[in-house]
């Protein structure tokens, strides 16, 4: 977990990472009519979305928002891979129940590594 500092850099931290493996940004998308999407950093097949969880927004809804959002992606054909800056068990329990592929930080180049 990223101390509280690091934690508001979730974005910066991530592409530090991201663009040493080949990744761009952004990826808009339209899933469905109507709906557009739109994630941050790709690589081919994978989608990178970085996530600071704060006091500031429920932990839940913004857990549940990732979850559909890596639905949206998987219709379009596409992994999504969250990065966690910080989490709860709750947080962690709904990505792994909604079945979204999720990492830390520090966690984040093997996890791409083995994606397309």
């Amino acid at each position: 977990m990223l101390p509280d500092r690091n934690n508001r850099h979730i974005y910066s931290l991530t592409w530090e990472v991201l663009r040493r493996e080949g990744f761009s940004r952004p990826l808009h998308m339209q899933p469905w009519p109507g709906v557009d999407l739109l994630v941050p950093f790709h690589r081919r097949s994978t989608c990178v979305l970085p996530q600071a969880f704060s006091p500031r927004i429920p932990a839940a809804g913004r857990a549940l928002s990732v979850v559909g959002r890596s639905a949206a992606c998987a219709s379009c054909g596409y992994l999504l891979v969250a990065v966690l800056g910080r989490w709860t068990d709750e947080v962690l329990r709904i990505l792994d129940g909604g079945g979204v592929r999720f990492c830390s930080l520090d966690r984040l180049e093997e996890t791409v590594k083995g994606t397309t």
